[in-house]
């Protein structure tokens, strides 16, 4: 009796670690719903301290937004000038918002997000487009990378801007590559 009470006791802080690390949930069981469910909740993840998107964005563009984060902290000018969804410094997104599946199968799908552009009180229709992927057919989707409405990719703009800085370049899409965030 005494062995199983020990066990149970050695056992809780495992488990209590184990709880502290369980990953986020999924975005969406589907393409559309992935891409919707990011930008409704994560709209200025550019902005925010990326720790928050483990799980929800692939690993290099985890990386490359841990660099970019690094880099604000230090109050420095870094690689995202503009809103990565419109390319532009200034203006808003506003309703309506759609999504649509442009192309995809089971590992890798291009979801495009049309939006209404408000700058100067002009308002124009333009539309980003978010490239999703997952490892296995059973995984969850996750953020790739964000073509904003002037075309600009931000996996580019931050492989660009790092590379730049050292010789250590993000890794390709869809690599099973290892990346660290800094904790």
């Amino acid at each position: 009796m005494f062995k199983i009470i020990w066990m149970l006791l050695l056992l809780v802080p495992a488990t209590v670690q184990a709880v502290g690390t369980v990953a986020p949930p999924c975005l969406g069981k589907s393409q559309l719903a992935a891409a919707e469910t990011f930008y409704k909740r994560y709209s200025e993840f550019y902005l925010q301290d990326p720790k928050q998107l483990r799980g929800l964005v692939t690993a290099g563009l985890l990386y490359g937004l841990a660099q970019e984060y690094q880099c604000k902290k230090q109050g420095e000018l870094c690689a995202i000038e503009a809103d990565p969804w419109s390319g532009a410094q200034d203006g808003e997104i506003k309703k309506p918002i759609s999504f649509r599946l442009l192309s995809g199968d089971n590992r890798s799908a291009t979801v495009a997000m049309h939006y209404l552009f408000v700058m100067d009180g002009k308002k124009e229709k333009q539309s980003a487009t978010l490239q999703l992927e997952r490892n296995n057919p059973n995984a969850c989707w996750q953020v790739a990378d964000i073509v904003s409405a002037t075309g600009s990719s931000l996996r580019q703009l931050l492989q660009t801007t790092q590379s730049d800085a050292d010789e250590s370049p993000l890794p390709p899409p869809g690599s099973n590559q290892a990346t660290s965030v800094t904790d």
